[in-house]
This record gives structure tokens, C-alpha cells and sequence, in this order.
């Protein structure tokens, strides 16, 4: 048993893995034709892939493949893949039906020169042993051939799918735009699986929703779709470094406004105000929920920024007459938007008694962050008196 090569995407519209299989006891046929495997198929092996057919050497020998489970109780469903790479002559003939534990899996039957068919078990099969034989008919002069196989695993995901708005407003941009990523399947489901560029929230029995969409440098081109706008709960949107035209959708500025972080930069031929000179790119909502992070205990955060106070009349004021002035406001803020504002905590500034501190920024003021570390829970109402004294 011998594995050759590896054809995925973009041989494969669906990126699956084929590897090129051989034994001892085959020997392969092979076409430099083009192979229709796509226009009334609806599984699409790769034209490539399909080139290509196994036949035993023996010409009267049957196709023999099995595999061991890895699991008695899994399930199976198979796909094989036929077509027919040689140019028959009036007097040949190849005639071939498929056993699977030496009962008959599926009738005789003919293939189609250049043209792919496809048998599939229309049921998952169960019981252990998976023992297959491709045999050629007693008529046949020619003996069995296989192009390609494909053997997956049932698997149950207790996973909750992704949002249908959010499923629909994601699959026209990946047709709008030709999306070529790992985009197939649940975009967030299972979670190990997220499509390239997607993050994902996970309410609790509730379904998974799109939070942020990265396409900065994916040779976008045309203009920003509207079904951008139908991500209803999304915070990030970066779109940077592509060739995007035409004006930015009104509702897409209406939340830039509020709770969505939007990325432009460096797309030229974008109509609009787009500013490229933020130092900081995360937009957080004014109003923020922060029920349940006291409860949970995992942390507390509170955000300090340093305030330029009104002078009183009669202090020496600066050279610099105009001061701006950042207003003091009392705001709470969600765990997950700490995360937000401080890019995932990822530049810490220092360490003290109560826990870390961390680099952040509000819209475009630098702030510090103060995580309360767990082990510092006995000193927490100093914590929060500290934190009202900047208020």
C-alpha cells in the first residue's frame, strides 16, 4: 500500500484531500483528456484526480479495498467515483458491479467514456467490517476499474449551527467576491472548524453569531456588498489593502458610529471619509453591560485614562493656551470588550499589588487597564475604591 502525491484546492473547489493510493497487485490507466466531473455531478471529484484509474494486473482479479474502524459503533458513508479513461473498441467491454462483505452493494453497470459516475451508500453503514470488491461482469473482456473514493465519518456535532441571517448575509459576500478561502460548511461549528477570518460568539443555547470579519488583503474589487450590512451583530470589520469602489453603505457608517469597529484603509478608489491614521481601531459601544463578571470572580477590570482637569481661575496655566480636554465618565465595559480595547491583552505596562496593567485604547485615547488578578479578591473593595477616585 503506497500514497503519492496530494491534489486539494484549488484542484478541488471544495479543498477536500485526495491522496493518489497504489498496490502492489494494481496497476493504473490513465488519460490526458479532460475529464467532465463537474456539470451534473454533484460530489465534483477533481478533473485531475479523475484522470487517473486503479485495475488490478490480473485481468480476470477483482478490485479488493477495506479499511479498519477506528471505532466499532462509528458509522460510515462512501463515495466511489468512476469514469471511463480509455477509448473502447467495438469488441471490448467493461462490465463491472461492486460487493461489500460478499453481498452485492450495487448492480452491474457500464461507465461513460470521460464522463464521472459516481456510487454512493445512501445510508450510513455500520457493523465493523467494510470489505469491498469491485468485479468484473462473466461478459466483460475488460476488468474492473476505480478512478476515485471517498470515505467519511458520521459524525454527531452537538454544536448549535450558525445564525441563518448570518449564514445568508456570509455565503453571498463568499459569492459576491469569490471568497477563496476555507469557507465551507458552518462558518462557527464546530468551533474548531471557524472559517478563515471569522470570529464567533456562542450565547448560550442560543445560536453562534458572526462578531468579526477580517478580508483585509483579499483582492476584494466592486463595491462594498450590502450583505456586509445583514451581519447584524457584527463588531470588526476589516476590509483593509484590497481594490473596493464606490461609496461606504450608509448603514455601515450608522454603526461605525456605535458599536463596529470598520477597517478601510488602503483601498483607493473608496468614495468617502476614510481615515487611515488611527492609532488605535477599536470603536466600543457608550453604553456597556458589565452584569456578571463581578459574579463570575475571574476578574475585574477597571479602565483609568489620565484627565487634564479644568484649572482653577488664578493657577498658572501651560505655554499651550488650548488644552483638550477629556471628559471624566463613569463607564463599564463587558470582559469581552476589555479584550477589545486592549487587543487581547497583548502589551502589558506594568505589574502591581492588585494585578497587571494593560495598554488600551477608546476610540483614539490611549488608555491603561487594571486587571484584578484572583488571587488579589480579598483586597477588591480597595480595588473599586481606587477606581472611583478617577472618576
Amino acid at each position: 500500500m503506497k500514497y503519492r502525491n496530494l491534489f486539494r484546492y484549488p484542484f478541488d473547489v471544495h479543498d477536500r484531500f485526495w491522496y493518489a493510493y497504489d498496490r502492489d497487485d494494481w496497476t493504473q490507466l490513465s488519460t490526458s483528456q479532460t475529464i467532465d466531473s463537474g456539470s451534473s455531478n454533484d460530489y465534483q471529484p477533481p478533473p485531475i484526480v479523475m484522470r487517473t484509474a486503479a485495475t488490478p494486473r490480473r485481468a480476470n482479479a477483482p478490485l479488493d479495498f477495506f479499511w479498519l474502524p477506528a471505532d466499532d459503533k462509528a458509522s460510515y458513508y462512501v463515495c466511489m467515483h468512476f469514469a471511463e479513461v480509455e477509448k473502447l473498441q467495438a469488441n471490448q467491454s467493461r462490465l463491472q458491479y461492486i460487493t461489500r462483505n460478499r453481498r452485492v452493494f450495487y448492480e452491474l453497470f457500464a461507465l461513460d467514456y470521460l464522463y464521472t459516475n459516481t456510487i454512493f451508500s445512501p445510508a450510513a453503514l455500520s457493523g465493523g467490517q467494510y470489505n469491498f470488491s469491485i468485479r468484473k461482469a462473466e461478459n466483460s473482456t475488460l476488468p474492473p476499474i476505480l478512478n476515485a473514493i471517498e470515505i467519511y465519518t458520521l459524525k454527531e456535532f452537538l454544536e448549535l449551527e450558525t445564525n441563518r441571517e448570518d449564514i445568508d448575509a456570509i455565503n453571498i459576500i463568499k459569492s459576491t467576491y469569490k471568497i477563496k478561502k476555507n469557507w465551507q460548511g458552518d462558518p462557527c461549528a464546530p468551533q474548531a472548524y471557524l472559517w478563515e477570518g471569522v470570529k464567533c460568539s456562542y450565547p448560550q443555547n442560543e445560536s453562534p453569531r458572526i462578531i468579526s470579519l477580517d478580508l483585509s488583503s483579499s483582492g476584494l474589487t466592486g463595491e462594498i456588498a450590502p450583505s456586509i450590512s445583514n451581519l447584524t451583530v457584527i463588531q470588526t470589520l476589516n476590509l483593509e489593502k484590497n481594490k473596493l469602489t464606490g461609496s461606504v453603505p450608509v448603514g455601515l457608517i450608522e454603526r461605525k458610529n456605535g458599536f463596529l469597529s470598520l477597517s478601510l484603509c488602503a483601498n483607493p478608489n473608496l468614495s468617502g471619509n476614510v481615515s487611515c491614521k488611527k492609532k488605535c481601531n477599536f470603536v466600543i459601544p457608550v453604553v456597556a453591560s458589565v452584569a456578571g463578571i463581578s459574579m463570575l470572580l475571574l476578574s475585574v477590570a477597571a479602565l483609568c485614562w489620565g484627565i487634564k482637569r479644568k484649572r482653577q481661575p488664578g493657577a498658572v496655566t501651560d505655554a499651550n493656551p488650548i488644552i483638550a480636554l477629556v471628559e471624566a465618565r463613569k463607564r463599564q465595559f463587558t470582559y469581552s470588550e476589555i479584550l477589545q480595547i486592549t487587543n487581547n491583552l497583548k502589551r502589558i505596562l506594568g505589574k502591581g499589588g492588585f494585578g497587571t496593567v494593560y495598554h488600551g485604547c477608546i476610540d483614539k485615547t490611549q488608555v491603561a487597564v487594571k486587571m484584578l488578578s484572583p488571587s488579589s479578591v480579598q483586597v477588591l473593595q480597595q480595588f473599586h475604591a481606587e477606581a472611583r477616585l478617577l472618576k
